[in-house]
Formats: C-alpha cells, structure tokens, sequence
C-alpha cells in the first residue's frame, strides 16, 4: 500500500501521566472484548497468547490506547481483501522485555515503508479517512516508556507490529562469581560462523586478542564440517544463506549435544517473529549487531562461566 500525504495537524502529549505496576496481559484482553464486536462483524478469527503476569510500569490509558489502535489499524487492512481473516494479539514476557504483537493477514506493509508508516504525515488510507498520526502517536507513548515499536511482515502474510516494554519487577541477579578475564580464555578453542568476510575477520582478531584459538566458517555447512576442530563455544549469525542458524544448531547437537548451551547467537533480525522464537527457546547468549569487542568477549566469557568450561590448556581431556 502507497500512503498519502496529509495536512499537517497538531496533536498534544501528556508527559506528566501518572505510572503504575500493571498486567500487559489483563490489559490486552480488555481490549480484545473491546473489539470484539468489530471482529465479529468482519468475520475476523482473533487468537489470543496472553501469558499473564507480564508486568510493566506505565499508563494503562496510554498503553490501552495504543493496542486499540494497532488492532483497529489491522481491521482496516483486513478490509482491503475479501473472506473471513485471522488476527493474532499476543503478550509474552522475553528476557528482561514485555513483548505485544498484533499480527493480521491482511495486504502487509511494503518494506521501504515500514518505517514511513511511523511519520506523523503519512497514511495507508484513502484520502479523507485518516489524519495520518495513529501511529506516530503509539510510537511516541511506547517510546516514552522506553519501549520500541516496529513493523514487519508476520507468518499470516500481513503486518505485524511488535512493542517492547522493559518488564516491571525483575529480580535483581544474584550475585555472579567473578567473571574470567580475557587472559582466562587463552587456548579456548571457538568457531565463529558468518555469512560476511568482514565481521568473520573482525571477530576473529577480537577473540585470537582475548587468547582464543578460532575456526572460521561461511554458512552453517561449512561449520558442521569445522566440527572436527573440537569448538568449546560456537560463536554463530542466526541468519545465513544455507543451513542458517537455527537449522546448524539442530545439526549441531546432534553431533555435540554437550555444545546445547555453548551457543552466542549474533543477529540483526530482531524484527523476525521466527528468530525471537528459536533464540528464546534455544536460551543461549544472543548478541544484536552491531556489537562491541567488549561485548563479544562478555558472551563468550558468559557462556565459559556458566558451562565451567575449561580451555584447551587447562582441560585433560575435550569437555
């Protein structure tokens, strides 16, 4: 869908609402009862995933305001094609994150607009029929709780919209043990698997300075056969050409199953539904490119200490 181009108009902000502990879940499904009708009279099939007790801290107004919004924008997009239709609204809670998708089948969102999508002058219906500020506003109430919001293409086939909340009432850690230095990696033998020459080359000299000895591979193929290298950590880019990396780390354990918990995942696709999945049902260390030297050597340093790796020189026989 092409937008249009609206008149400008001017719409307040209340920075001053108060805030308060409160159940995404509890809220999302208010507002499905508040759509119901809605989605009865466009014969639409609404599926709910609410875990409950997915807290965050904000303003139930704002936050109900907002996913009315998202779920009326796909009611409207459903309307563009014709036959009964799926809408998906789902909360879940994602490490130290909330996450509210609303998810519907109908045409989708083009990729060079899905972040037009978020300006204040720009709409997706017909002149006349929107001011062109639904979105910008929920972007800019998500974003003043410090939470993000994006669209993607989701599994129906339409538009999905992910929010982003950090979680209300997080456990603070227990205290680690004191995490190994770089010098504690020396002789830690690690694979590092990337479809781009550039980044395989940066991390390699990121961990051969942190004393590691690294394999190198371009796909997920490549990487089974480095294998034989006897890896303690595999360092791995989800998405590559091939067998990417949800595929590998299947193929993987079957071969090394004592490496299920010696993964750091680095991906720039945080946008896909299908890699927030496997990436929290896999529970290994994830990093989001870009990332830092000193953030990379943390993951690996991460997983050493919580899989009681020993490196190569140390260790009596391979782990």
């Amino acid at each position: 869908m092409r937008p249009h181009r609206q008149e400008p108009l001017l719409f307040a902000r209340d920075t001053g609402a108060e805030r308060s502990p409160l159940d995404l879940a509890s809220l999302a499904g208010r507002v499905a009862e508040l759509e119901a009708n809605g989605l009865r009279v466009r014969s639409v099939k609404l599926e709910l995933d609410l875990a409950p007790g997915t807290r965050v801290v904000g303003n139930a107004g704002q936050l109900q305001q907002v996913l009315v919004n998202l779920v009326t924008n796909g009611l409207h997009a459903i309307a563009l094609k014709p036959g009964a239709h799926r809408l998906r609204l789902s909360v879940r809670p994602f490490g130290p994150s909330a996450v509210v998708e609303v998810e519907d089948d109908g045409p989708g969102i083009e990729a060079e607009l899905r972040e037009e999508v978020f300006k204040p002058l720009y709409t997706t219906k017909p002149p006349g029929e929107g001011t062109g500020l639904g979105l910008a506003i929920c972007r800019d109430i998500v974003t003043s709780h410090d939470g993000s919001l994006t669209a993607s293409s989701g599994a129906f086939g339409g538009a999905l919209l992910r929010i982003v909340l950090p979680l209300a009432d997080v456990p603070a850690p227990a205290p680690p043990r004191a995490l190994p230095t770089p010098h504690d990696l020396a002789g830690l033998r690690v694979l590092a698997v990337d479809d781009e020459a550039s980044l395989r080359e940066v991390m390699a000299h990121i961990l051969e300075d942190a004393g590691c000895e690294v394999r190198l591979a371009a796909d997920g193929d490549s990487a089974l056969e480095g294998l034989d290298f006897g890896p303690q950590v595999v360092v791995s880019d989800v998405r590559m050409p091939g067998l990417g990396g949800a595929r590998f780390y299947a193929r993987c354990l079957e071969r090394r199953p004592d490496l299920v918990d010696r993964f750091v995942f680095v991906t720039g696709d945080t946008a896909s539904r299908e890699t927030w999945e496997f990436l929290a049902d896999s529970g290994c260390e994830t990093l989001q490119k870009p990332f830092t030297a000193k953030a990379l050597v943390a993951a690996v340093q991460r997983v050493v200490q919580r899989a009681a790796v020993r490196p190569v020189e140390e260790a009596t026989t391979l782990p």
